[in-house]
């Protein structure tokens, strides 16, 4: 089962619930991921990291699951892995590294951040 999105939608909800803003949707949401937890799927994940390390801190994130794109909690505390050794710990298998002649222009805005693509199945 998708534990951590699992965790991550029960905590939606629970401050949703706090802040007086539960939806119908937000519970729904959830039911779906549950009611999708047999059979084999690939879900992805991107994390954007300050260097190539997997050690390395993360600028961003953004995971796909059940064919929907979820960015994740706007505030990297919350975020569900702070390097990618802790998503690797969690399961997830990288398939993307970054692209080091990227990196190694650091002249290029786009070359400041390395990408790595991770993968699960269940």
């Amino acid at each position: 089962m998708y534990r951590n999105l699992l965790v991550q939608l029960v905590d939606r909800c629970i401050e949703d619930f706090r802040a007086g803003a539960m939806t119908e949707a937000s519970l729904l949401k959830l039911r779906g991921v549950l009611d999708r937890s047999s059979g084999q799927r690939q879900h992805l994940l991107y994390l954007q990291a300050e260097t190539s390390s997997v050690e390395s801190s993360l600028l961003g994130m953004s995971m796909v699951v059940d064919g929907e794109v979820d960015d994740g909690p706007e505030d990297p505390d919350g975020w569900p892995y702070k390097c990618v050794l802790d998503a690797m710990g969690d399961g997830w298998r990288v398939i993307g590294f970054p692209d080091l002649g990227r990196v190694i222009n650091m002249s290029e805005p786009q070359g400041a951040v390395c990408d790595f693509i991770l993968e699960k199945w269940d």
